[in-house]
Order: structure tokens, then sequence, then C-alpha cells
């Protein structure tokens, strides 16, 4: 008997926010014709994330890191019926977290399963984009100036310091 198991992970496409949380859907489905035996679904954390909830169907038996930490998040059927099994993952983001959080989750089962290529799913949340701040060139030039007469007053005030500092050590006044 076989069972042709597959798996998808999505994430709303918005742009995370470092500091927050992204959750995740996974969907398992057997579409049969028979039940799956010896169903793992593993699911590792992206980097910069940590493991905060996760809510799973109540035929899978499931495994997580402690609240807080990365790592893996596994479940287990013994038999798995043919439908769809949905789990949902909240992760915290890291607050320096940067770029693009890619994140693989697969499926697999010990009975024969037809079709092995859609038993990996993997999503991409995008990363904030930073943009460098740019000033107009009337801008540009008078922070220039401002640079400028800034570092010939502390070249000026350093000269003065220095002159002092020599008069003092030959003992004029």
């Amino acid at each position: 008997a076989s069972a042709d198991l597959s798996i998808a992970k999505t994430a709303p496409p918005d742009t995370y926010v470092p500091g927050t949380t992204v959750t995740y859907t996974i969907v398992v489905t057997n579409t049969g014709p028979s039940n799956a035996a010896g169903v793992t679904m593993n699911d590792p954390l992206p980097g910069g994330t940590t493991f905060n909830s996760l809510s799973a169907p109540g035929a899978f038996m499931c495994s997580t890191p402690p609240p807080g930490t990365n790592g893996t998040v596994s479940g287990s059927a013994a038999t798995l019926p043919p439908g769809t099994y949905t789990f949902t993952l909240v992760v915290d983001v890291g607050t320096f977290t940067r770029g693009d959080l890619f994140n693989t989750a697969t499926a697999a089962a010990a009975s024969s399963d037809p079709n092995g290529t859609n038993n990996a799913s993997t999503n991409r949340v995008p990363g904030p984009t930073f943009q460098i701040p740019t000033l107009s060139q009337p801008m540009l030039l008078l922070l220039a100036a401002l640079l400028g007469f800034g570092a010939l007053a502390f070249h000026r005030r350093r000269q003065g310091a220095l002159r002092g500092a020599l008069r003092d050590r030959n003992g004029r006044s």
C-alpha cells in the first residue's frame, strides 16, 4: 500500500520586523490512497529566530526547542489516514536579525510514497530593507562647509594648546 505525502509551508508575504513574531502555517497532506505509516515532519527554525509556540493536529506527537531557543520542531504519527493536517508555528525574530528568513520543512513516511518530490517546502520571509539617507546638493555643500569649518577650528585650537604647552615647558609665560 502506498500513501502520497506532501508538505507546504507558508507565511505572510510581509517583510518581518526585527523584535516581533512570524507565524508559519505548515500543512502535511496524505492524498492516499492508503494510510501512511511512520510519518515524520521536521522543521529546523531559521537562523535569527527562536521558538515561541506550536499548535499541532491531534494525530501528531511533537517535540520543540525550549521557548526562546533555536532548534528543530518535529512531529511524528504512527499512522496517518488520508487527509490534511495543519500546524501553526510561531517564532520570535531577534532584535538584530537581518536578511531574509529561509526555512524548509520536510515530511517523510516509512511506507511507500509514490511522489517524493513534494516532501519538502521552503518558505522565504523578506527581511527589512535599509535605505541609506541621501541629501540634496545644497545640503551636501552646507554639510561640507560645516565639517570643514569644524576641522579648521579644531586644528587651530589644537595648535594653540600645543604652543601654550611648549611655552609652559620652556618656562616662558
